[in-house]
């Protein structure tokens, strides 16, 4: 087990030293572990800079993924019936509860989460539109699956999500889509060449969308300096530098 520091504040994250070995690694992979504290990062970054209050979307962390998975498990037992109570840490999240950036979901249009495909290990990104009620999936490695295996995988969030909106108590600005959400794949999204630069695309995929920044302006020849410069900026967070 490598030394453990923490980083990033006041949230008591953890980094290790496995977890900078992934993170500077070319092409190295990116587990939840990297995903959430980056994700936390950029969350504090549009805070401190004030693009965060006020803005119509906020960033979930893996958390979503993984209760979400659990709670279909739960749905499909339950047959779809009504009484079925959702998971409360999901339902808390649309509320707003959590970490201290936390937003509910009625004053947002859109929520930025990272999804894992895992049986290949592969990162993307989804972007769940509370006003179209659809799910945009941005993957950097579109030969990699099927659109018909993405939707699959992506099923889950989709079925849950209208009773979930239900049951949490939320308002919109428009009529939500009673049934299975439909999952949008983006095929247009920057592409990554080899290797395993997926949670570095996703990374900057949210980044840049969330900064109203084009897409077309992520290279994959700068992904060594993106790793390395999201390194420093956790090391600053953690030294308050």
């Amino acid at each position: 087990m490598g030394t453990r520091s923490q980083l990033c504040g006041n949230e008591a994250m953890e980094g290790s030293h496995n977890f900078f070995v992934r993170l500077l690694t070319k092409d190295g992979w990116l587990d939840d572990s990297n995903i959430d504290m980056d994700l936390h990062l950029l969350r504090e970054r549009h805070n401190k800079f004030g693009k965060w209050e006020g803005s119509d979307w906020m960033i979930l962390d893996t958390t979503f993924q993984k209760c979400a998975a659990l709670d279909y498990t739960q749905m499909k037992s339950f047959m779809g019936k009504d009484e079925r109570q959702h998971n409360n840490g999901l339902v808390g999240m649309v509320k707003g509860e959590g970490h201290k950036l936390a937003k509910s979901w009625s004053s947002v249009n859109q929520v930025f989460l990272p999804f894992n495909l895992q049986r290949q290990k592969h990162w993307i990104l989804l972007v769940i539109d509370l006003k179209e009620c659809e799910i945009r999936a941005y993957d950097s490695k579109v030969d990699l699956y099927r659109t018909q295996a993405i939707q699959r995988a992506v099923q889950p969030v989709g079925k849950i999500l209208p009773r979930l909106l239900h049951e949490a108590g939320y308002i919109g600005d428009g009529l939500l889509r009673k049934r299975e959400w439909p999952v949008i794949r983006i095929l247009d999204a920057p592409q990554h060449v080899g290797g395993g630069d997926c949670g570095m695309y996703i990374l900057k995929y949210c980044e840049f969308l969330t900064s109203n920044v084009d897409l077309a302006n992520i290279s994959h020849h700068a992904m060594p300096l993106y790793r390395l410069k999201l390194a420093v900026q956790l090391l600053q967070g953690y030294w308050n530098l």
